[in-house]
């Protein structure tokens, strides 16, 4: 009994044990992680198999690349084992045929001499005699000589012909036993690839599109013979879904290339055949054609990308715009059909945005952007709706931008620069277009706000870029490019081009400071970049237009305005320091924007000196002083301007240390001289000759000339000096230089200021004087070159005097003149004789 319970208590315990695994079980079975695991496992060993699988076939694959590798390699090996023999064999003649030649020549001239030696011989034995003895000695003697030197000859060119044949044998070697290079194998592959593209994919493009026009052709002559419009649709139907299965078997039976063309084409008939049925045949709705273009749209995506073929995408574009294009071509649309074209295009491209997401093929996103940008222009021409045109611009501006961007930032990858130039295309065209709306509907007032959003849009793109592309180097700068081109284009399209300057400039200062200021290089940058097409636009537009005379509106104020800016951020970077580094990108940059400024300054202090004239003297005296000498003030203010523009930089530059203004003052003031000596003897002061005029505001002309011309001859005097001794010249030009330009502003102020020309015995008395002076002041400061102007300069005094000048003086003053000219040219002679006695002296 007690065993009996003793079982009875085991087997329950045992049943509870049992109930309680099962629970456990049961548990374990609901759990989501075990079940999840188990999911895992599964997917694991399917994925480990593929692996597998995919491991076989790449060894495989890579078996059979090694062993045509191979091929290659003997069969590249061979051919140019054939070209050297080939080549051995050809230069085994040539060299045989040249020694054989060499060989023959030597032979000849052997000849000729034993002839020649016979000949001789003969001639000395019949005249016996000791004379002919002798003879014949040296006649022996040349013979010898001469068949020792054709041995030695021959023997050399069979040296050198062993020579340089063993040297072509070892060059044939070497050749025959040099390795191929991977570069040439590759290239032969390269060459044989050629081949194959153009046998297998071009030719296949080219048949399907053949095809496509058949097709068309077909459905043409249908249309006018055969059949009713539904059996018409039907059939282009049909040739769409057979062409689809076709291509289907093809790439099963693994003939890719010729499947995705088939592929293509049929994808290009079923969108040709939704066209060709509700715009021809009208046999399906506005629904139902939206619906089958979804369809196929969706087919295309599905066909794409389960076969990885860009072939599939960009054929089934090309048949999608195919049948719009024909229509188009052939009826006019009308602004209804225009709506349904766009909604069909848009769907028709959805292709490529859903593509854009997973694959990088570029050449289709060209392929839609060719077609589409031509196909908006047309339909935007048709439709008058503002409102739809302006919608359909910009839902085409954001799908070529999401096209282009979408696959870079979901994958984390850099852009390509064919995306860059599809961004910048895209923006160019859209942006335009949109302006173009805006201009036609007289909306000019809201073209600032639309740069505004432009602008706020890529500067929101450069953003995103650059924080989800991690390895961009471009497209977020181009894109903060592109919002900077819009923000330069606010204030021209919101305020007219007549505040154009101005707004840029302001607009450049203050960005380029702020970036100076804020440690921001890319808006610095953008400030640069604004003032540089400020600049380009004020100088080549507005600037050599007010110089041609025409009237530009506030040109004074725009100019003060450019070059007070350029001042102030020069002034900004020279305490900043900026101006240290040299040699670097940015202190080069900065150098030639100092550069440009001094010059730039010089320019506005001459145009702003001349405009203040005119405003404040010349208007209000335009009845009492006439048109010329007030052109002869405006040449004094620009000298006296361009002097004291040079001297106000020389107090910047005390030390000397610019090479710019080292160089670009003294230029100035050599201007300086050269239009005033253009002035003095071109522009009279005064009317009459000095001794019959009575008007005073030509005299106070003729002073300001005096003094102006005093000025100048001081500050030239200054600075040749400086240009003799800082380029080590001989400094004996300084003197002659200065004296020179004295004689010349003396004489014409005399002759054409004073009114004294017709006096020509003046002018030959001055130049007479004047060599006096030099010869005495040459002999003084042992100046020799001045010394000898002087003595050339009385010469030609004294030879005017006598051919030209006495024949217009009376006796009187003919006497008075032979005196003059006779006492200097006497102290002239005394000083050369002086000379001379000196030098015998010394010597």
């Amino acid at each position: 009994m007690d065993t009996k319970e003793k079982f009875r208590s085991i087997l329950e315990e045992y049943r509870k044990n049992l109930k309680n695994y099962e629970a456990v079980i049961s548990e374990y079975e609901k759990d989501d992680n075990v079940r999840e695991n188990e999911h895992l496992k599964k997917e694991l060993e399917k994925y480990r198999e593929q692996f597998n699988s995919m491991k076989k076939d790449y060894d495989n694959v890579r078996k059979s690349n090694a062993e045509l590798k191979t091929m290659l390699h003997e069969q590249m090996i061979s051919e140019k084992i054939d070209i050297l023999n080939a080549s051995r064999e050809k230069m085994a003649i040539y060299f045989k045929n040249n020694n054989n030649a060499t060989e023959n020549k030597l032979s000849e001239i052997e000849k000729i001499v034993k002839d020649k030696y016979s000949e001789v011989n003969d001639f000395i034995q019949n005249k016996e005699s000791e004379l002919g003895e002798t003879f014949k000695q040296r006649i022996d003697n040349i013979y010898s000589e001469a068949k020792e030197k054709i041995r030695l000859i021959k023997e050399r060119a069979s040296s050198n012909f062993s020579e340089q044949k063993g040297i072509y044998d070892e060059t044939v070697e070497t050749m025959r036993n040099e390795e191929l290079d991977e570069e040439a194998i590759l290239r032969k592959i390269r060459n044989n690839n050629i081949e194959m593209k153009i046998g297998l994919n071009l030719v296949n493009k080219i048949g399907i599109i053949l095809i496509l026009l058949s097709i068309a052709s077909g459905f043409t002559y249908v249309h006018e013979n055969w059949l009713d419009n539904y059996g018409k649709g039907i059939v282009a139907f049909l040739i769409g879904i057979i062409f689809l299965g076709i291509g289907e078997f093809f790439y099963r039976k693994n003939k890719k290339i010729f499947a995705t063309g088939l592929l293509g084409g049929g994808v290009a008939v079923l969108y040709y055949s939704i066209f060709y049925s509700y715009f021809g045949l009208k046999i399906i709705d506005l629904n139902m054609a939206l619906v089958l273009s979804l369809l196929v749209t969706t087919i295309t995506t599905i066909l794409s990308l389960r076969y990885n073929s860009k072939v599939i995408c960009g054929m089934a574009l090309i048949g999608g715009y195919f049948p719009f294009v024909s229509y188009a071509s052939q009826f006019k649309l009308d602004e209804q059909g225009a709506y349904i074209s766009m909604g069909y295009l848009l769907i028709l491209n959805t292709t490529i945005i859903a593509i854009s997401l997973y694959k990088r093929w570029t050449g289709v996103k060209y392929i839609s952007f060719i077609l589409n940008v031509p196909s908006m222009l047309y339909l935007m021409g048709i439709v008058d709706n503002v409102g739809v045109n302006m919608i359909y611009a910009i839902l085409t501006f954001g799908m070529y931008t999401f096209i282009t961007v979408a696959y870079a930032i979901k994958n984390e990858i850099e852009f390509n620069d064919y995306d860059v130039i599809l961004l910048g295309l895209n923006t160019t065209i859209s942006s335009v277009a949109i302006y173009s709306i805006f201009e036609e509907q007289g909306l000019t007032d809201f073209r600032g706000i639309l740069a505004i959003i432009f602008c706020v849009t890529y500067i929101y793109l450069a953003k995103l870029v650059s924080s989800k592309v991690k390895d961009d180097k471009y497209v977020g700068g181009l894109f903060y490019l592109t919002a900077l081109t819009f923000a330069v284009l606010v204030i021209p399209f919101q305020f007219g081009l007549a505040w154009v300057t101005l707004g840029w400039t302001i607009e450049a200062v203050a960005i380029t400071l702020y970036g100076l200021k804020r440690g921001m290089p890319s808006v610095e940058k953008a400030g640069w970049i604004i003032l540089a097409i400020c600049s380009v636009n004020f100088i080549v537009l507005e600037g050599l237009s007010e110089i041609a005379g025409h009237n530009i509106n506030l040109f004074e104020l725009k100019y003060t305005a450019y070059a007070a800016s350029l001042l102030i951020l020069l002034i900004t970077y020279a305490v900043s320091g900026e101006f240290w580094n040299k040699f670097s990108d940015r202190g080069k940059i900065l150098y030639n924007f100092k550069c440009f400024t001094v010059i730039n300054t010089w320019f506005y202090a001459v145009y702003i000196s001349l405009r203040l004239y005119s405003f404040y003297i010349e208007s209000p005296t335009i009845n009492l002083v006439s048109y010329s000498y007030n052109e002869l003030f405006k040449i004094l203010i620009f000298v006296l301007v361009t002097i004291m523009t040079g001297k106000c930089f020389e107090l910047m530059n005390k030390d000397k240390e610019d090479t710019f203004l080292n160089v670009f003052n003294p230029i100035l003031y050599i201007i300086s001289g050269l239009v005033l000596m253009i002035t003095v003897s071109s522009k009279n002061a005064l009317s009459y000759p000095i001794y019959q005029n009575t008007n005073s505001v030509e005299y106070f002309a003729l002073f300001v000339l005096i003094i102006v011309s005093i000025i100048t001859f001081l500050v030239l005097k200054d600075v040749i000096k400086s240009i003799v001794v800082t380029n080590s010249f001989n400094f004996e030009l300084y003197p002659l230089i200065i004296n020179i330009y004295l004689l010349y502003i003396a004489t014409y102020f005399i002759t054409y200021q004073f009114g004294l020309g017709d006096i020509s015995f003046i002018v030959s008395l001055i130049f007479l004087i004047s060599a006096f002076i030099y010869i005495m002041i040459g002999f003084k400061n042992n100046y020799v070159y001045l010394r000898r102007f002087g003595l050339g300069l009385s010469l030609f005094a004294v030879a005017k005097l006598a051919f030209y000048d006495l024949a217009f003086l009376e006796l009187g003053l003919k006497i008075v003149a032979y005196f003059i000219f006779g006492i200097i040219t006497i102290l002239i002679s005394l000083f050369y004789q002086n000379l001379r006695s000196n030098i015998e002296d010394k010597f």
